[in-house]
């Protein structure tokens, strides 16, 4: 039976030439091709014989291309729906042209889980784990499918470009990007050496892995990341999200999840430059474990819910420069402050909100103020002296993740009876 045009010799080659350069033993791309074509085309010996020719450097590369080109017509029209992740992955680190295939369509990754700690950098798509382990300055080991290998690349480079190679499509999707950085574990393993790696003092660049990377020259053209939360653990904390977000679609991205830093943030020139992008102008959710000063409180009232710490509980004119944007919030769901205790200014707090509520309230814990205007909205408040929780027209009761430390443990009783929706009919809406 003579062989189908698209299974002739040279095209096969061109399909060993990719197997080649990802890396896989000729016994494996031998099983590989037959597995593929159906059929043996090429003999073992064969194969071995044109890997040889690869690494001697005497293959044809730019005909070889020619030939992956083929390969791509043949294969987008029957193989890209039966395209698993982990295939698609392996498609997306070959050529440019053969990347095509898994291109078509918009990728989607529910989680995307980038850790750097110690001597080790783990990149997680799904199910799928990369692990690249730091052997010596720019000797890198890669454990990835269940084999090892070493490659003479800088630990970070590589990341670098296993990020990109998944993540480079103009239609990608992720539902959840976690960023985790162990810096102290490292500094703890490195504490003795007098000659540390280059890469402690590296951090990841979405800018570089998004567009630097690209081969297609796209000068920041392409459309941003589509992400739709991130959760971040970070001893640097809050100093490091500006160079993340500002790489991500705004109209996207929905919840920012950051821990790890206990440290109050000191606000400077790169703080601020967070609360001018796009993306936290429209950003729905934020929980936050970093204590923050009044300044980063008042730019997050504009969002439907937050879960924050307070470098120390507010004073009276600090909680109403809260009051002031978060009344102007309809959208509201809740705003949780975790406080120090001060009991100087928790006292003057309920003496100013006393002056302001619904006067008819007969509850004791909760407080109630009208939105302005005439609104038949109304803003809940519950001062306790290690918490503020405040609920607006939209609340209902959210699931806090166990163990992010925003529960309210104090003694904070529920709304009482009479509901804001009972004070509404009462005073005639």
């Amino acid at each position: 039976m003579p062989q189908p045009e698209y299974l002739k010799p040279n095209l096969v080659e061109g399909m060993l030439y990719t197997l080649y350069f990802q890396r896989v033993a000729p016994q494996k791309a031998f099983e590989r091709v037959k597995r593929m074509t159906g059929e043996e085309t090429m003999s073992l010996e064969q194969v071995k014989d044109l890997f040889q020719q690869m690494d001697a450097g005497k293959f044809p590369l730019r005909e070889m291309e020619e030939k992956v080109d083929t390969l791509v017509k043949v294969m987008k029209a029957t193989t890209r729906k039966d395209l698993d992740l982990k295939t698609s992955i392996q498609l997306r680190r070959t050529f440019f042209s053969l990347q095509y295939i898994v291109n078509l369509d918009s990728f989607h990754l529910y989680n995307l889980r980038y850790e750097f700690g110690a001597n080790k950098i783990e990149i997680t798509f799904d199910y799928l784990k990369v692990t690249l382990i730091y052997v010596a300055d720019k000797v890198t080991g890669i454990m990835f499918d269940g084999k090892y290998r070493l490659i003479e690349e800088d630990m970070f480079t590589l990341s670098e470009g296993f990020l990109h190679n998944v993540i480079r499509h103009d239609e990608t999707t992720i539902e959840t990007l976690h960023i985790t950085e162990h810096m102290s574990e490292l500094e703890h393993i490195l504490r003795y050496q007098e000659v540390k790696p280059d890469f402690v003092a590296k951090k990841i660049s979405l800018e570089k892995v998004l567009y630097e990377l690209d081969p297609r020259e796209l000068q920041h053209k392409r459309p941003k990341l589509k992400v739709k939360n991130i959760k971040y653990y970070s001893l640097q904390g809050f100093e490091d999200l500006y160079e993340t977000i500002r790489w991500l679609d705004p109209d996207f991205l929905n919840n920012i999840q950051m821990t790890g830093s206990t440290t109050p943030i000191q606000m400077n020139e790169s703080i601020f430059a967070v609360f001018y992008t796009e993306q936290w102008q429209k950003l729905k959710r934020i929980e936050l474990m970093q204590p923050c000063p009044i300044e980063i409180l008042c730019t997050m009232c504009h969002m439907g819910l937050a879960s924050v710490r307070a470098v120390s509980f507010p004073t009276v004119e600090e909680f109403k420069k809260i009051l002031e944007r978060l009344i102007l919030n309809i959208s509201l769901n809740q705003f949780r402050i975790k406080c120090p205790v001060n009991e100087e200014n928790y006292n003057a707090v309920i003496r100013y909100i006393e002056t302001i509520e619904y006067q008819r309230n007969n509850h004791i814990a909760w407080h109630y103020l009208q939105y302005p205007n005439g609104s038949p909205r109304w803003l809940s408040m519950r001062i306790a002296k290690k918490r503020i929780w405040l609920r607006g027209p939209c609340f209902q009761m959210d699931d806090w993740e166990e163990g992010d430390g925003h529960q309210l443990e104090e003694d904070i009783t529920d709304e009482p009876v009479q509901t804001v929706v009972d004070m509404a009919d009462e005073i005639g809406w």
